[in-house]
């Protein structure tokens, strides 16, 4: 954050509230019980975020970053452990 130019206050305070958040977070969700249709649709839409983000930002910023052969061969790859884990969890 330092290289962005941001304060050192700042960084501290985006920092505090990151490190703030999990404890909270627990503490809330452990008051309230969520059916378990409407935490997978939950859970199924912050999915599709992070996927639609990678897709969109992080890959095309790794191909840029370096020309390397092993990039889409270690996408592959990943994207097939996930279906292999998916696979035997069933």
């Amino acid at each position: 954050m330092l290289s962005t130019r941001h304060s050192v206050s700042q960084i501290i305070a985006v920092l505090s509230a990151t490190a703030i958040a999990a404890p909270i977070g627990t503490t809330v969700q452990s008051a309230f019980v969520m059916p378990t249709p409407l935490l997978a649709l939950i859970l199924g839409w912050f999915s599709g975020i992070f996927l639609y983000l990678c897709a969109t930002c992080l890959l095309p910023a790794a191909h840029e970053a370096g020309q390397s052969r092993w990039l889409p061969v270690m996408t592959l790859s990943g994207a097939g452990l996930i279906y292999i884990a998916h696979s035997l969890a069933e």
